[in-house]
């Protein structure tokens, strides 16, 4: 199964000497990343993880504070993802770029296979009940599984890494497989 969908974590790391002005530093980072990415209607924006620690000098005296804050990027729209990625670029760095199945393909494929892995099923039950020249079976316990495996490996970028040539990079989505798997046991009359 193609994946259809991406998923991109992108960051700002600021530092000030005051918590106050590192908010203020951060919140104009993220904000502006913010109103860049509504222009964007088919990508949905959420704030990530931020993070504040302090910074010591020798004397483990706090001189300063860091803050690490991200922003998650989420869309079946690829190309709008690509594009905006290359726009955010010049205010936040790209931690991440993940693909996988969106939740509504995943559904759909896992509904067909459940619908085949119970035929299955029963198909076996009805052969084990001929096997044992039973009249009938009765289904005593019936659990279905499922579980989706990517063959598409995740895609960092470091921050030292060369963003424009990332931002231009073509995407390639890869593929996953949807596993679905029925466990039961039948009792044969």
């Amino acid at each position: 199964m193609n994946n259809d969908e991406a998923v991109a974590t992108l960051y700002t790391q600021q530092q000030a000497a005051n918590p106050q002005q590192l908010n203020q530093l951060i919140q104009q980072k993220l904000n502006t990343g913010f109103a860049i990415a509504k222009k964007y209607p088919s990508v949905k924006i959420s704030s990530g993880q931020q993070n504040t620690s302090p910074i010591y000098n020798q004397r483990q005296r706090i001189t300063g504070w860091t803050t690490h804050a991200e922003i998650i990027l989420k869309s079946t729209d690829l190309k709008s993802v690509s594009e905006l990625l290359g726009i955010l670029q010049d205010q936040l760095m790209l931690q991440s770029l993940q693909f996988q199945v969106s939740t509504q393909q995943r559904k759909q494929v896992e509904n067909q296979l459940i619908t085949e892995v119970s035929k299955t099923f029963q198909q076996r039950a009805t052969i084990a009940q001929q096997a044992w020249h039973s009249s009938n079976y009765e289904l005593v316990r019936f659990k279905i599984l499922s579980n989706t495996k990517s063959t598409q490996p995740i895609i960092y970028q470091s921050a030292m890494g060369d963003a424009a040539a990332t931002a231009s990079a073509p995407m390639q989505a890869g593929q996953s497989q949807i596993i679905v798997e029925a466990i039961g046991s039948v009792q044969l009359n």
